[in-house]
């Protein structure tokens, strides 16, 4: 490795994102630091001839377009670019989101170990995430799924040894993001906080992001794989915060109480099972109300 000029894989999946893809390989293009390869992975768009198109506009010798020949979604598709890596670090970045100018420079001077990942505030519809950094006793599963706050896949930076090692999980259609930094924390990784928000996420493609969707069963799904690495409270706060609300919004609440495992129903407190009761007994017509509502802010 050139310890003075370290190359840097920046990972960027991409799926029917041709409209906006200039605007994040500009944003890596524009860094104050330079050494750096962009692997970008099409995971078998309807619009790859605009894509193709747009790429050879920009003609940098950089930038490696990869190819899936079916979709198998955005863990597959950093996954492909992981594997593809050859630098000595690897950042990602989502096809809908922008780094600031200075990001992999302010990366590079934290000279981070093997070990060791950082991740960063994020400024999204004008808000800033997270609000605060993970503490020395907090569990990833805790900060993320407990305490609401945030470890965005397009701040993650990390040595590129690590990523191989772990690698996204390519079952999961949703939260591969919390499943990730989860299990690079199982696997031994210290989060260094960046409390500088030098991601930015676009506002205008919020309705086309597959996190968008109601449906609860890849929530369910996940939630069973992840369950030994997280504590009783997190399952509890993830099958609450997220589960119960997609059961509801997808029309699917007498489904509250099926799915809810026997640890996490004892974990409940009194109010808890009683707000769970509550929102199986309101009539259909407020949920259908509720999921209107739902769409319309997401569109």
């Amino acid at each position: 490795m050139n310890q003075i000029n370290p190359l840097i894989s920046v990972v960027v999946p991409i799926y029917n994102r041709s409209h906006l893809i200039k605007n994040t390989i500009n944003s890596i293009l524009n860094q104050s630091y330079q050494n750096f390869e962009i692997i970008l992975i099409d995971d078998f768009s309807q619009d790859v001839n605009q894509l193709k198109s747009i790429i050879t506009e920009i003609n940098d010798e950089r930038i490696n377009l990869l190819f899936h020949t079916e979709n198998k979604h955005g863990a597959a598709a950093r996954n492909t670019g992981i594997i593809a890596a050859q630098g000595h670090y690897v950042a990602f970045l989502d096809s809908d989101d922008v780094w600031n100018s200075e990001k992999l420079e302010l990366c590079l001077n934290y000279n981070i170990k093997s070990h060791q990942v950082l991740y960063s505030k994020f400024k999204n519809q004008g808000h800033y995430y997270p609000k605060r950094a993970k503490q020395n006793l907090e569990s990833v599963g805790d900060y993320l799924l407990v305490n609401a706050q945030a470890m965005q896949t397009s701040t993650l930076f990390m040595q590129t040894s690590i990523a191989k090692q772990v690698m996204f999980d390519q079952s999961l259609v949703r939260f591969q993001d919390y499943d990730f930094t989860i299990r690079l924390e199982h696997h031994g990784a210290e989060f260094i906080f960046i409390d500088a928000p030098i991601v930015s996420m676009l506002d205008d493609d919020k309705g086309s992001r597959i996190s968008n969707s109601v449906n609860a069963e890849p929530a369910i799904f996940w939630l069973d794989k992840i369950a030994p690495l997280i504590s009783l409270e997190a399952k509890k706060s993830f099958y609450i915060n997220r589960v119960v609300r997609l059961l509801i919004i997808s029309g699917h609440k007498d489904q509250i109480y099926k799915m809810m495992t026997l640890d996490i129903f004892k974990a409940l407190s009194t109010i808890q099972k009683f707000k769970l009761l509550a929102f199986r007994l309101l009539p259909n017509r407020f949920w259908a109300l509720i999921r209107t509502i739902y769409k319309w802010k997401n569109n």
